[in-house]
């Protein structure tokens, strides 16, 4: 049997995802807090089980789990948002996304489904409409979660070369979130890409840090530092 203490590396905010490794390590820096986000949930709905079969992928196993609860409660636009979500992190990218566009239609506030879709829609490299998404998601809600938000906000930014806006909302995802080391690094990435290299380098120093092995960190600080020998 698979316990909590498998999952230790993504509580915490490691940079090697142990849970299942179908998941590509290339979308491993940013899914590792959508990840985070949906096991800390987890239990909401379907009870705090942290043992599953070893057989199974944690995700397949909620996958059923959200099934059989959405069985009771048909009318959940939120169980079919984190069903929508599991089944992203266990590779049904297509699926997922057309299941939270008709959340998002039928109700157009549903909070959960606006912040699943533009993480995603980030992953799959659709900047623009999750910057929609998670800009209009944080003037809406101010809980823990807008943490994420602000991040994938200020990673959307760092990709369309727009980095002034994406070091304002890495910014402010640092100070809601300190210990991630996640937001170090993306800080360090774009003070790089502002020609700020002193503020560059003591971004990845503070991401490794919080984590000593997180290997992008290390890479990017190396190069820095190379580069300006």
């Amino acid at each position: 049997m698979r316990t909590a203490g498998r999952i230790s590396s993504i509580l915490n905010y490691r940079i090697t995802i142990n849970l299942d490794k179908r998941i590509n390590r290339n979308k491993s820096l940013a899914l590792l807090l959508i990840v985070f986000m949906l096991l800390t949930a987890a239990g909401y709905y379907a009870g705090k089980q942290w043992i599953w079969p070893e057989n199974r992928s944690y995700f397949e196993y909620r996958i059923d789990n959200l099934k059989e609860v959405l069985k009771k409660h048909p009318d959940s636009g939120n169980i079919r948002a984190e069903l929508a979500l599991t089944e992203y992190l266990n590779g049904n990218s297509a699926k997922s996304i057309g299941v939270l566009r008709d959340i998002l239609t039928k109700e157009p506030g549903n909070q959960s489904a606006a912040l699943y879709l533009g993480l995603i829609l980030s992953e799959e490299g659709d900047y623009k409409e999750s910057i929609g998404l998670l800009t209009n998601y944080i003037k809406q809600r101010q809980g823990i979660e807008t943490r994420l938000a602000f991040l994938y906000l200020g990673r959307n930014y760092l990709e369309i070369q727009k980095y002034d806006l994406a070091l304002k909302y890495l910014k402010v995802a640092a100070v809601r979130d300190p210990g991630n080391p996640v937001i170090y690094y993306y800080l360090g990435q774009t003070y790089e890409k502002l020609d700020d290299l002193k503020n560059a380098k003591s971004s990845y120093e503070k991401a490794l840090s919080l984590s000593n092995g997180f290997t992008e960190a290390e890479k990017a600080l190396t190069a820095l530092v190379s580069g300006r020998q």
